[in-house]
């Protein structure tokens, strides 16, 4: 994500980028891997998004993994955790 203000230098810019997929499209694994790498090699830092739906999967843990090895600051942000329930389900 960037911004369109002319003469204005961002004080970040957010990189979204889909992570790692379980069954990918063939042919799109190693550039998903690719892209995930370099992506993470010019962060300063990375936000790690998990679904609370799905709990903690397979792939989840592989990028764990990777990003600890990274050294990079890693913040871990939970999605769809979005009410009370969900909350404690995840707890």
């Amino acid at each position: 994500m960037g911004h369109d203000l002319p003469d204005i230098e961002p004080l970040f810019v957010i990189v979204d980028n889909g992570g790692l997929e379980a069954d990918p499209k063939p042919g799109m694994a190693s550039l998903i891997k690719h892209q995930v790498t370099l992506a993470i090699e010019e962060a300063d830092a990375i936000i790690f998004v998990v679904d609370v739906l799905d709990g903690i999967t397979a792939e989840d843990k592989d990028l764990a993994e990777l990003l600890r090895r990274s050294g990079k600051p890693v913040v871990l942000a939970v999605n769809k955790s979005d009410n009370e329930q969900r909350g404690y389900d995840s707890a």
